[in-house]
């Protein structure tokens, strides 16, 4: 029930009466591609949870994905395959259906956080990608078991390595004032100061996202913040 109120909301009929259905569904189809797209080209342009409009995977992960999709595809004729495939594909494409039949805000796609729901199935696409890579790799080139498995302890770590970089490196520089802490510095300061002594924070909000907010900086009844 909560999730077809959620795409009762998204969809809302007055606003496909209001456009018409073909425009509605040209924004559907739009959604979609962006979602997409966003996994390898153009991401979310918000701050939380991700790098803005970088790609939501990274490279490595990225290339895997697509080979696995691409052996699946290969091996879809197979009956043994069809099952696990339908299993895999019908989950995929409905965790998608909130941001894609978004049509009352056509700015919100691409969405990282209204597809969190489809990262388990790109790793397991990711996973089969790379799986049967190593076993073609292996069948044609002959090549020992510790080779094999040295080259997935090094696909692992240069995945670890890149997904480090990004999120612990790359992501601050592009947060607010890079994620310089206001509020705490503002804080700290002032605990070095008694109680009793009337503090003052001259205004608030004046950094990139508006921050520090006057709640964060208000520490005591004798501190205020004047606007």
């Amino acid at each position: 029930l909560p999730i077809c109120s959620h795409i009762g909301e998204k969809l809302a009929v007055s606003k496909i009466e209001d456009q018409g259905i073909l425009d509605a569904a040209m924004i559907v189809v739009k959604n979609i591609y962006l979602q997409i797209q966003a996994l390898f080209i153009h991401g979310d342009p918000g701050f939380r949870g991700m790098l803005p409009t970088r790609p939501h995977i990274d490279e490595v992960t990225a290339f895997f994905l697509l080979a696995g999709l691409i052996f699946a595809l290969y091996k879809i004729k197979s009956a043994t395959f069809k099952k696990p495939l339908l299993y895999f594909v019908i989950p995929f494409f409905l965790v998608q259906l909130p941001a894609a039949l978004d049509i009352n805000n056509p700015l919100s796609a691409p969405s990282f956080g209204r597809t969190l729901g489809m990262y388990p199935y790109i790793c397991v696409a990711a996973a089969y990608g790379l799986h049967t890579s190593l076993e073609y790799i292996k069948k044609n080139l002959h090549l020992h078991d510790l080779v094999i498995k040295t080259a997935l302890i090094m696909v692992f770590c240069i995945i670890g390595t890149l997904n480090l970089y990004r999120y612990w490196f790359l992501h601050p520089t592009f947060l607010p004032n890079h994620n310089v802490p206001f509020a705490e510095i503002i804080a700290q300061k002032a605990a070095t100061i008694s109680p009793s002594i009337p503090t003052f924070t001259y205004n608030c909000c004046w950094g990139q996202w508006g921050q520090p907010d006057r709640k964060s900086t208000r520490l005591n009844s004798s501190h205020t913040v004047i606007s």
